[in-house]
């Protein structure tokens, strides 16, 4: 109930709880990185999947392992994104929709910055593909069922774009992307994946204030959500990257 009212540190906290309780429980492992994402609490997502690994508790399930490759690339682990991607790679398991996409997204980002575009075509090939089955469900539900799947095509756009960039393609990929970002809701949850995509995307090809700009612009959206903890790491990564610049 705390999660879905948006009080995600009680729920954290609630979580917290039962893992010290039962350290070995999937659900408490499942609800912790959810909320722990929704909260945009990269940090500590990233530090939860280390000490998991080091107790030799389960594996995180498949369902969460998106939790995991999503912290990563948020966070510049290009080494652990690409052992990540390896890992799912040679899962005989049905991947989850959630998980094909962040392991392709944060696999194209981490290609990007190692100049493999065989690679990102392949996860580019792969997640397009992974997306047939959803859509025809979407279009089913309608609007609502639509506008997620639409925001991750915008992101991996954005991912699209920035290769283009680095690779002095002519195009006018950079007024795209200041124009996609008008189509999506006011609201915070929907434009901040789309431009932390672009702020990493950014970041990657070496525009480092171009992306210290876009985290700026995050952390004032965050203020007026009143999401003040959120902000202070925004304006973080812009300071940190600022300093790169």
């Amino acid at each position: 109930i705390a999660e879905f009212s948006g009080r995600f540190e009680e729920a954290t906290a609630i979580y917290t709880r039962k893992l010290h309780e039962d350290p070995t429980s999937t659900a408490a492992q499942r609800g912790l990185a959810q909320s722990l994402r929704a909260d945009l609490q990269w940090e500590r997502l990233s530090d939860f999947s280390e000490i998991a690994q080091l107790r030799n508790l389960n594996s995180p399930p498949l369902e969460t392992m998106w939790c995991r490759i999503e912290a990563a690339w948020r966070l510049g682990q290009w080494d652990r994104i690409d052992e990540l991607v390896d890992c799912t790679a040679v899962t005989r398991k049905p991947i989850p929709v959630e998980l094909a996409y962040q392991r392709s997204l944060g696999g194209m980002l981490s290609s990007i910055k190692a100049g493999d575009k065989a690679k990102f075509e392949s996860l580019r090939t792969e997640v397009l593909s992974s997306f047939a089955g959803p859509a025809i469900t979407a279009n089913a539900q309608g609007y609502s069922g639509i506008y997620p799947l639409s925001v991750r095509l915008h992101a991996l756009a954005e991912v699209e774009e920035g290769l283009a960039v680095s690779r002095r393609e002519e195009g006018p990929t950079l007024l795209l992307s200041r124009d996609r970002i008008k189509f999506a809701t006011p609201e915070f949850e929907v434009r901040e994946p789309i431009l932390s995509v672009r702020a990493t995307t950014l970041s990657v090809i070496g525009r480092n204030d171009a992306a210290a700009t876009i985290y700026l612009e995050l952390a004032k959206s965050s203020r007026k959500t009143r999401r003040f903890r959120v902000a202070s790491s925004f304006i973080h990564r812009a300071e940190s990257l600022g300093s790169q610049a």
